[in-house]
């Protein structure tokens, strides 16, 4: 079914909806409960994190889905790193990447994500 929404909102012709107080009372508890919810996530994984490091401190290594899912994506990450790498070495033909260039790259990527904490 095709629906035209060309100046649907513009339209005199056409009933705006009303949206009650009741709904928008509604809405913000909706809201609210979703906060509340991705609070309460966040508190789960950082009690968790500090699991896992306490795990880890005492020479236990930790398992579980989250240590399966860094395990994956760093590999992921350091297969983009690798592509990223060749294509420099080929195309700076008298440079080439050291791993005082990585070292730079993983200090960068952890103040990148500072900002976004």
């Amino acid at each position: 079914m095709d629906v035209n929404l060309d100046n649907h909102y513009n339209n005199p012709k056409k009933p705006q909806m009303q949206i009650t107080k009741d709904d928008k009372l509604e809405y913000i508890k909706q809201v609210l409960k979703s906060l509340q919810s991705d609070c309460q996530r966040l508190k789960n994984a950082k009690e968790k994190r500090k699991q896992l490091l306490q795990l880890a401190k005492s020479g236990v290594a930790p398992v579980g889905v989250k240590i399966d899912w860094i395990k994956k994506t760093a590999k992921n990450i350091l297969k983009l790193i690798e592509v990223h790498i060749e294509e420099f070495n080929t195309y700076y033909g008298n440079d080439i990447i050291t791993s005082d260039d990585l070292v730079d790259l993983m200090a960068h990527l952890q103040a990148l994500t500072k900002d976004v904490n």
